[in-house]
């Protein structure tokens, strides 16, 4: 009798293993993506504003793109010549005007990178070189006794960062645009203790909140940036995060992990999840679900 129970638990055993198999287990998301971890990151609108952007007419994207072509064609140019000297100040002056241009486009520098997984910026390094170059030039003209145009290229520099930041979705252009506030932040700081209408404190709030959004965005680019990250909080971000930016990536990276050894539950939840973003109203989550649905399995051995 004892070796019949035997029998019977085992073929209980086996049945259930086999519908685990044939189901397979979704994995739950982690404390990484409660709910306080998918709060969309904005800068504080109480914060004092540096500097009144946008008091001409123009379309600051059209010189941005200047700025952009202009460093593309002339990149080889040797540094300390006289022609790399006017290519940084005919850089720089481009990003004055875009600074005072009074018309922004959504999406400005979105539009340069395709929604596609694996794209890269079409204007590969440019803007990072653009931006170092004027800071650059600003901290030479404040060290030879141009502190207003010292300070009138740095506030240029930060302008293009804001926006950088706030009118565009894609990552790189967001991480970037930060990257450019802090950098003129640098350089503008020193420089407020003598140049009017520029303070010290409103420069030292704008760093904190910055980096705040920094603390909250690292824990979230480690998953949807990772190698091998927990499906669960991939998911949850694709499906729920407050920033479009998450979900946009994360949507895109769900591409190339539903090629991966994630299980018949995870892959479940992955497919579900590339499915409602191609649904979606969000016609750049729309595309990134489309990219994420076409992705082969030898197209995402050449990513790597």
């Amino acid at each position: 009798m004892k070796s019949v129970y035997i029998i019977l638990a085992v073929a209980v055993l086996l049945v259930i293993g086999g519908v685990v198999y044939f189901i397979g287990f979704t994995d739950a998301p982690t404390s990484l993506t409660n709910a306080a971890g998918l709060k969309t990151q904005i800068l504080p609108k109480d914060l004092t504003v540096i500097v009144n952007s946008g008091e001409k007419d123009g379309d600051a994207a059209v010189y941005y793109d200047r700025a952009i072509v202009l460093y593309s064609q002339q990149r080889g140019v040797p540094a300390k010549t006289p022609k790399h000297d006017e290519l940084v100040a005919e850089l720089c002056g481009l990003l004055e005007q875009a600074a005072d241009a009074g018309h922004k486009q959504a999406g400005f520098m979105d539009r340069h990178i395709p929604v596609k997984i694996g794209a890269q910026p079409d204007f590969g390094d440019a803007v990072e070189v653009i931006y170092e170059l004027a800071i650059q030039q600003s901290a030479y003209r404040y060290t030879h006794g141009d502190s207003e145009g010292a300070s009138k290229l740095a506030l240029a520099v930060w302008v293009f960062g804001q926006r950088m930041f706030e009118d565009n979705v894609r990552m790189y252009n967001r991480v970037v645009g930060m990257d450019m506030m802090e950098s003129a932040g640098s350089m503008l700081y020193p420089m407020s203790v003598d140049t009017p209408n520029l303070g010290g404190e409103a420069l030292r709030a704008w760093s904190a909140a910055i980096r705040q959004v920094r603390r909250h965005w690292q824990p979230k680019l480690e998953v949807v940036m990772g190698l091998d990250p927990p499906i669960g909080d991939l998911v949850n971000i694709a499906l729920h995060d407050g920033d479009r930016m998450f979900r946009v990536e994360a949507t895109l990276r769900l591409g190339i992990h539903k090629h991966g050894p994630v299980g018949r539950g995870n892959l479940r939840a992955i497919q579900n999840a590339i499915r409602a973003a191609v649904a979606s109203d969000d016609p750049m989550l729309a595309e990134a679900g489309r990219a994420a649905e076409a992705l082969t399995l030898e197209q995402k051995r050449r990513l790597y």
